[in-house]
């Protein structure tokens, strides 16, 4: 909205000029142009005029209607031009901008009220405009090019169907009669009518509407984000790496946790050993035979080395491939249509993916950039994005995608893949990596995006991924100590807190009980009482002597640590359904209270460190003071 308090218009009304000469004498206003005064007298009056731009063109030439390219752009060109139909032609200057005036009707019946005295041509006839035939005015034509004006017919034609592009047409009729626009509704005509196949469409321009009315649609706005991620990708400069390591243990291990973690991410949560029969026995566990099928199939497709050497030849290839490994991830549910695109669109929150009916032709297209890309990693990262961004199938998208960004990767060398999950590393900075697709496609639409936030933060989950393969070679050194031994050798090569998923990653063999058991060696703690509770779960702590701390801030399912030795601690343990007693300072309970200790179902434990260091280990395994826990 304009502001009224910072232009004044010049008016007809009688001592009007010699007014406003008085206040530029006083110093309250200035001329900025024609008829143009402002009360801002710092900014430059190209800025002024900017921002005011729309009321100030109402109030000079009224009734008049913003029409041709300026209908759809609704803002002056690169170089300030605006044009407007009016009663007369001319070309007019104003400070910043250049006024283009063509002689026309001024706002009808079918044009759309604007800011104060303007109009916009309607869609029908900012169409008819744009189909003129006529010289660029000072270099920039009045008229969107015809390939724009084809993309929005088809755009109009995917959205709202054929009827509504008949309905558009027979208006357009009626209003090129009213307008003297017959030749240019003939023109608009045959391109209506070769999108829908009823005309010749070796007229169509514009790739999309060509792709339409060949049966094939596309969504033109995806493949101008692919061409911009092609741009980025195509500069970028990245290392060749050599593949090292061709053993066939090492690939059926890479195999077996990559469709673990892949359907892990998608919710599809088994313990490790259970995965691992399944994948050994290739039978399916009771009542979850689907779930099962589901890590059996991803299994299929990467431990087979020919899945793992094809990469798509063709935009043909790519769909096969595409529907042929569905078919084989979802083989075990029907009712997700495996291997068929979808048949309904689709959305995640507020994502919108690409039409159902314009998969085909979107992939195809998004496989010219991909074949056109050098570098196999560049490739890897394209491939992701556009299988995610299309979310051609119902279900398994993800998977989908991130199990051929993994192919690609395995194939230019990068081999992290069979150690490490990508896809976990990933689900972990979830919000990183939303925020750098965000970041990503700001500004897309006018080609001013970045891809820089997205490549980076993929580079960095490659080599969070080496890092932490780094972390599971050396702690193979470990491999034969006892499994007590190992989970201890975690805490020597982590520096600040070590949580139970940190050593359940690392030693993935080792039970959880098998952990906790550890933890309680760490204290170097005498188990004195009900060791056999010490396969509980516990998930807080609390060091004190004030029993009445105690009673006052101890969560459930708790560890006492205390150097205050009597039966009062047993009964408080016992009021709090506490689980386990350490005594520190080496401080040894009496055999009453050892009595009294299994009567309630209470192990004790004795440990020569100071309270102040029992409490800092435990805290550093996970174990809060408020009944949280970290691990």
């Amino acid at each position: 909205m304009q502001n009224v308090l910072e232009v004044i218009m010049a008016t007809s009304e009688k001592n009007d000029s010699s007014r406003k000469a008085e206040m530029i004498k006083q110093g309250t206003i200035r001329k900025i142009a024609p008829k143009v005064y402002t009360t801002n007298m710092e900014d430059t009056p190209e800025v002024i005029i900017r921002r005011n731009l729309f009321y100030i063109l109402g109030q000079l030439y009224p009734r008049a209607v913003i029409s041709h390219r300026s209908a759809y752009e609704l803002k002056p060109t690169a170089e300030g031009d605006i044009f407007l139909t009016y009663s007369y032609t001319k070309n007019i200057s104003l400070p910043g901008i250049k006024v283009h005036l063509l002689q026309g009707p001024q706002g009808t019946e079918h044009d759309m009220p604007f800011i104060e005295n303007l109009y916009i041509s309607s869609a029908e006839r900012r169409t008819l405009e744009n189909l003129q035939k006529g010289r660029a005015r000072s270099g920039v034509s009045k008229c969107m090019p015809r390939t724009f004006i084809e993309e929005n017919l088809e755009r109009m034609l995917q959205i709202n169907g054929e009827a509504y592009i008949n309905m558009f047409r027979d208006k357009a009729r009626t209003i090129a009669a009213e307008l003297d626009m017959v030749e240019e509704f003939e023109t608009l005509n045959s391109i209506i009518g070769a999108l829908l196949s009823t005309r010749p469409t070796e007229i169509l321009t514009s790739e999309s509407a060509a792709a339409r009315a060949k049966g094939e649609p596309f969504d033109s706005e995806r493949v101008h984000l692919f061409g911009t991620l092609f741009q980025a990708l195509h500069n970028e400069q990245f290392p060749y790496i050599d593949e090292p390591n061709v053993e066939n243990s090492a690939f059926r291990n890479f195999a077996f946790f990559e469709s673990y973690f892949s359907n892990y991410i998608e919710g599809t949560e088994f313990e490790i050993e259970d995965a691992w029969q399944i994948i050994e026995t290739g039978q399916p566990m009771p009542a979850r035979n689907a779930d099962s099928h589901d890590v059996l199939g991803t299994f299929q497709i990467v431990a087979s080395r020919r899945e793992m050497r094809r990469t798509p030849t063709s935009s043909d290839d790519l769909i096969e491939l595409l529907q042929d490994r569905h078919r084989i991830m979802m083989a075990a549910r029907p009712d997700r249509n495996p291997g068929m695109f979808k048949m309904q669109n689709n959305h995640a929150g507020d994502s919108h993916f690409v039409d159902c009916m314009l998969v085909r032709g979107t992939l195809r297209k998004g496989y010219e950039f991909y074949q056109a890309l050098e570098h196999p990693f560049a490739k890897a990262l394209f491939m992701l994005f556009m299988v995610s961004e299309v979310h051609p199938f119902n279900d398994g998208n993800g998977r989908m995608s991130r199990l051929l960004t993994l192919l690609l990767l395995y194939r230019s060398g990068y081999i992290v893949g069979k150690y490490v999950s990508m896809e976990m590393l990933i689900e972990k900075t979830k919000e990183t990596y939303y925020e750098a697709l965000q970041n990503s496609s700001i500004e897309w639409h006018n080609d001013k995006s970045d891809y820089t936030s997205f490549v980076r933060y993929y580079l960095g989950v490659v080599l969070k991924g080496y890092n932490e393969f780094q972390d599971r070679i050396e702690h193979l050194k470990y491999r034969k100590l006892s499994k007590a031994d190992r989970v201890k050798a975690v805490f020597e090569k982590k520096l600040g807190i070590v949580k139970k998923s940190d050593i359940a990653t690392l030693c993935p063999d080792i039970s959880e009980t098998t952990i906790e058991r550890t933890l309680k060696e760490l204290l170097e703690a005498e188990i004195v009482c009900c060791e056999e509770l010490l396969e509980s779960h516990v998930y807080s702590a609390c060091g004190s002597d004030m029993m009445s701390d105690v009673l006052a801030y101890v969560k459930d399912q708790a560890v006492l640590l205390t150097g205050l030795v009597n039966a009062q601690v047993i009964r408080t343990a016992e009021m709090m359904d506490m689980l386990c007693i350490v005594f520190v300072r080496s401080k040894k309970p009496s055999q009453d209270m050892l009595d009294l200790a299994e009567e309630c179902g209470i192990a004790v434990m004795t440990t020569p460190l100071r309270m102040y260091d029992a409490c800092g280990i435990l805290y550093s395994n996970g174990l809060t003071g408020n009944g949280s826990s970290n691990g």
